[in-house]
């Protein structure tokens, strides 16, 4: 059937192998050497981070404000996070029928929306949508003709992964069964018990010598506690009786002030009445010339009669008075109100001189006070870790002390002494 058909239509044919020919060169040219098929995973990783923060401050700060914001996506079939010291990573697992292109731009809505909200430290979160590519596949094993697994170690360490990591299309390269050398120590357990020895002597001396330096300077610090409790004593008992000796010179002069103001008053209040009565001088005058006329027609009773209605004691003291106001001179007067304020101004300097002195002594012996207070609880405080120090040594010289602990000791030292020439 098909030769027939070939033979009878040899145009079709050919053109049915051509097509089939360049379907296969194009399919051979563009194909890619993968080794998984282009899949639409729907999975995506969020990752923030915060250099610096402990995994707790990670989970407080980052990844759960996150989550309560992605957790608002449609079509999320799963959540999922792990913090750790520095950063945090989201995974969002969503169903199969989500548009990744679509939802990864929600996503960085959504992160956007929270970005202020993160610690002033952290960067910007990287949204990432997952690709089967990015999956590596090269896998390879090393060896060598007389090289043991060590040797092949070092070499593969030392000359290998460095190019390999430098190679383009690389992003990382990591080595497993790697075997490192190591150096195994007998220690001969007759020189350890006699080092023993002589290490408890030593320890004992030291404790005895740690027991009596440290009483001594607890002796010191508590006599420097009296002595500081002693100046605050003093400091109070100077602070109160500079007080009351301030406090007494204010009140006096207050008093004062309340005297010279009582005067001026007095002295205001006769101003204001002679001029009162400097506009009833027309009935001054009338006054004094009855008492004239009494005097000359009735004697001196009688002209006392009429002074005596008008407030006067004398003929020549209403005349001393309408004189003065017919002159206007109010100057003693005025002479005696400006003595005062100039007294009362002074008693003010002096009163406000005092409450500087108040306030300047109150204020270099508070801080007098509370240099004593902070001198007192630092030497509480040494007294405090020197007793704690006391204590310890008491229960090391207390406890029975053997030759594995000595030996435990002698391991922390060494482990101490290593770890200080590193640094």
């Amino acid at each position: 059937m098909i030769s027939k058909f070939s033979v009878s239509k040899p145009f079709t044919i050919f053109v049915a192998v051509v097509i089939v020919l360049i379907f296969g060169v194009v399919a051979l040219t563009r194909m890619t050497p993968d080794l998984f098929p282009n899949m639409n995973a729907p999975v995506a990783i969020v990752l923030p981070a915060d250099p610096g923060a402990s995994a707790e401050e990670a989970e407080r700060e980052i990844t759960e404000p996150l989550e309560q914001q992605l957790a608002t996506l449609p079509n999320v079939d799963e959540l999922s996070s792990v913090s750790a010291d520095n950063y945090s990573y989201i995974t969002l697992v969503f169903t199969d029928d989500v548009n990744m292109d679509a939802i990864s731009v929600d996503i960085r809505d959504k992160v956007e929306q929270i970005k202020d909200t993160l610690p002033e430290g952290a960067s910007n979160p990287i949204v990432m949508k997952i690709n089967l590519n990015m999956i590596p596949v090269a896998v390879a094993a090393v060896s060598m003709k007389d090289m043991d697994a060590a040797e092949v170690s070092t070499l593969t360490r030392e000359e290998l992964l460095t190019p390999l990591e430098g190679t383009e299309g690389v992003a990382s390269v990591s080595a497993m069964g790697m075997i490192d050398d190591g150096l195994q120590i007998v220690l001969d357990q007759e020189k350890i018990d006699a080092l023993n020895s002589d290490i408890r002597a030593a320890i004992n001396g030291e404790i005895d010598d740690g027991k009596s330096k440290v009483r001594k300077g607890i002796n010191k610090a508590e006599s420097g506690r009296s002595q500081i409790e002693s100046g605050k004593s003093q400091v109070t008992r100077g602070e109160s009786k500079a007080e009351k000796k301030l406090t007494k010179t204010k009140k006096k002069l207050l008093r004062q002030k309340a005297k010279l103001e009582a005067q001026k008053t007095t002295l205001q209040a006769q101003k204001d009445q002679l001029l009162a009565m400097r506009d009833d001088l027309p009935s001054l005058q009338q006054l004094a010339d009855a008492a004239e006329e009494a005097l000359s027609s009735g004697g001196p009773e009688a002209a006392q009669q009429i002074l005596a209605q008008g407030g006067f004691g004398s003929l020549e003291e209403l005349y001393a008075l309408i004189q003065m106001l017919e002159e206007g001179d109010f100057s003693e007067i005025d002479s005696g109100i400006q003595q005062i304020n100039q007294a009362i101004a002074q008693i003010e300097s002096g009163i406000a001189t005092i409450e500087k002195q108040e306030t300047s002594i109150a204020f270099s012996l508070g801080n007098t006070y509370s240099d004593l207070g902070a001198a007192e609880s630092t030497v509480q405080t040494t007294i405090n870790q020197l007793k704690s120090t006391l204590k310890e040594i008491e229960d090391i010289e207390g406890a029975e002390t053997n030759d594995d602990d000595i030996a435990a000791i002698i391991s922390e030292r060494e482990a101490a002494g290593k770890a200080g020439a590193v640094r």
